[in-house]
């Protein structure tokens, strides 16, 4: 049987270690092809219909209102 590492994740401005920093590859990705490659398992990355925002906050903001109005 084979199996899927299916994994979601956002690039751009992230907080890391108290401080926003730009990202092209966060640890949700680099973890979900470790696992591939240890199981080896298929890699699906979820994108979305709509991009997040690039910016911290922006994309902070959206997430937060999306959560308030229940949409999925």
């Amino acid at each position: 049987m084979k199996s899927l590492v299916v994994y979601f994740f956002h690039t751009g401005e992230n907080y890391m270690n108290g401080a926003i920093r730009n990202i092209t590859k966060g640890n949700t990705e680099i973890v979900a092809e470790e696992i591939s490659k240890l199981t080896v398992a298929d890699l699906f990355k979820v994108e979305t219909v709509n991009d997040y925002p690039y910016n911290y906050q922006e994309c902070c903001d959206v997430a937060k209102a999306l959560v308030t109005n229940n949409i999925k």
